[in-house]
């Protein structure tokens, strides 16, 4: 963009942004690991290693003046807990020093990765779900957003007190 020269890199703000966890994720017969993203306390997201590199070259892209903390590299193989771990820092500081600079923390690029994507692995979010039963009562259970028809079967049994084998 033409006014990329204007920007202006050298106001600062304290951003109480952090990654304190990662969890491992299965999802389509696909195993990978997400780092869980949080602001002052909240959760706001769970990203892959990917995404971080796919935020780090849009905002290479938007602020082409700009020099750029590394991102932790990327590895062929699987990591250890140890190597996950130094990797969860090493985005976490990235966040942290990209974040601080209050035309980058604030560019619709960053706002953008920091909000939940579609692809929501963290599954927190639980939703109540009414069931009708067939002598006609319902019944509502608790269950995550993300729920297989297998847990929400399991948990409507749980809740009217059959076992799983009468069921």
């Amino acid at each position: 963009s033409l006014g990329q020269s204007f920007y202006d890199y050298t106001e600062k703000q304290a951003v109480p942004i952090s990654i304190p966890t990662y969890k491992h994720v299965e999802q389509n017969g696909e195993k990978f690991v997400v780092y869980n993203v949080y602001m002052a306390g909240r959760q706001l997201c769970s990203k892959r290693y990917r995404e971080f590199a796919i935020l780090h070259h849009n905002l290479k892209r938007e602020f082409a003046n700009f020099t750029f903390p590394r991102l932790p590299g990327k590895w062929p193989f699987s990591l250890s807990e140890q190597q996950l771990d130094a990797r969860r820092r090493g985005l976490e500081e990235y966040l942290e020093k990209v974040c601080s600079i209050r035309v980058i923390g604030e560019s619709d690029v960053m706002q953008e990765f920091l909000s939940e994507s579609d692809e929501n692995f963290n599954g927190v979010s639980d939703v109540e779900l009414r069931v009708a039963l067939p002598d006609i009562t319902t019944v509502t259970v608790r269950v995550k957003k993300n729920s297989t028809t297998d847990q929400v079967y399991q948990a409507v049994a749980s809740k009217v007190g059959m076992d799983s084998t009468t069921a």
